[in-house]
């Protein structure tokens, strides 16, 4: 009989059928992990998904060009995703650490977190915006109030803000990156500008129309001119996160100068360095037929092709442990949430995925110095501010290589690099990375 050792993962399972149940199924596995790997990465598989995907555009244009009312059916598939995700919003909103709605732009929010716990003195002190990526929803850096990437830097004595980017429609399917970082640009200029809120009490002390947006209103100055508000931050801190930071990159590249520092979490900046299956799959297919075909980049695509990485990892084994802790409430909450996150997914707007994933995946645009987006260069040498870099060791959506590459390129003195011994989504869900990693986040953006 052959002998077992758990670092081992054979080709077959063929031979190992004596061992206990809780090895053989270890072992099995391990075994799809590596036979998985090697297909999804294999060319012949990439071959075969840009064939299925070309064939699926080619499907969708005859039926169009034959009459069927391919987009009527389409316009109600959105319109009930919108409904949907109005309730879920909502209901979502209520389960949230508390937070104020500073504006709204169309589907965009800028959302202000509040802090039972902050006084007034600490109201715009070390203000930070988030910038999550535009694939799922933000809800993961709120997910559970012992899981709160917001409360740990609430807690921290951190003010956060948050850029909620909604659910995007197909009236929204020309928005590109330029279009995201100006929204980043219009929150940046308000939390720079804004006058001071009665936030402990749940509302604004004043509210702004989307008009005062891109120029917030003056600050209140006593007389002779000063100002005496005392809210007024010449600089704030950023954080990206993923395709998110994408954006946070862009951003600084071009208006280094309004910030204090920048914190970017599993972010694909170097493509030639980038491993995973899903780089490896974007790469492969023809990004323009799909988007002039479709208008945008599917929601549900994007959740299947999750899935696909590893099905047997992402489905049968994921929910068998869950059945496990089954009479663990507070694991079935934390489950349940991270759930509903995972299979919420909006459509990308065709001119963002156009611009990230032909720019940065295809062209390496953001290390090659090429990528112009709405007629500007995103050059990394303009960033000359202290630069956090955070990845995950396991991350099997962006290569820790990837992110780190950044270092190379920018222009700054103060650069650091933290290593997290988990994957993608444990940056913010796992409980040791709100022991150890979110608090040294949080000293290292108050105090750089």
């Amino acid at each position: 009989m052959k002998s077992y050792r758990k670092e081992d993962s054979p080709k077959s399972l063929a031979g190992y059928w004596f061992l206990p149940f809780n090895e053989l199924y270890d072992l099995w596995i391990k075994t799809s992990d590596t036979n998985i790997g090697e297909k999804v990465h294999s060319d012949s598989f990439s071959s075969s998904l840009r064939s299925f995907v070309n064939s699926q555009v080619k499907m969708r244009k005859l039926l169009r060009d034959m009459g069927y009312p391919i987009q009527y059916y389409e316009d109600l598939q959105e319109l009930f995703a919108k409904s949907w995700n109005t309730y879920y919003t909502k209901r979502k909103d209520m389960s949230l650490t508390d937070f104020v709605v500073e504006y709204n732009k169309k589907n965009v929010r800028l959302l202000h977190f509040i802090s039972k716990e902050k006084s007034s003195d600490m109201e715009n002190q070390n203000p930070l915006l988030i910038v999550y990526a535009p694939i799922n929803q933000f809800h993961i850096m709120d997910i559970y109030p012992e899981r709160s990437v917001v409360k740990s830097l609430l807690s921290k004595g951190i003010d956060v803000y948050l850029l909620d980017w909604g659910y995007p429609l197909s009236d929204d399917n020309n928005l590109s990156l330029y279009d995201y970082v100006q929204y980043v640009s219009e929150a940046v200029k308000y939390i720079q500008q804004k006058p001071k809120l009665n936030i402990r009490s749940g509302h604004m002390s004043q509210q702004y129309s989307e008009s005062n947006i891109v120029n917030p209103p003056e600050k209140p100055k006593k007389e002779g001119g000063n100002d005496i508000s005392g809210s007024r931050n010449e600089k704030i801190s950023l954080l990206g996160y993923c395709w998110g930071g994408i954006i946070a990159i862009s951003y600084a590249s071009w208006y280094t100068d309004n910030l204090k520092n920048l914190t970017l979490l599993a972010v694909p900046v170097d493509s030639s360095k980038d491993k995973t299956t899903l780089a490896n799959w974007i790469q492969s297919v023809d990004t323009d037929k799909i988007i002039e075909e479709f208008g945008h980049f599917s929601g549900k695509v994007l959740d299947i092709g999750f899935i696909m990485r590893n099905p047997i990892r992402f489905t049968g084994d994921k929910y068998l442990t869950m059945t496990k802790r089954i009479n663990d409430k507070d694991f079935m909450k934390m489950f349940q949430a991270v759930e509903e996150w995972l299979y919420n997914t909006p459509n990308i707007p065709g001119g963002l995925f156009k611009d990230i994933v032909n720019g940065c995946y295809k062209n390496n645009g953001l290390v090659c110095n090429n990528m112009i987006v709405g007629g500007n260069r995103i050059d990394l040498t303009k960033i000359n501010l202290p630069v956090l870099t955070v990845v995950a060791e396991n991350d099997d959506l962006v290569s820790p290589e990837s992110t780190i590459e950044i270092n190379n390129h920018i222009s700054s003195q103060t650069k650091e690099v933290v290593r997290f011994k988990g994957g993608h989504v444990g940056l913010c869900v796992s409980s040791s990375a709100h022991n150890r990693l979110w608090p040294q986040i949080a000293e290292w953006i108050k105090n750089t």
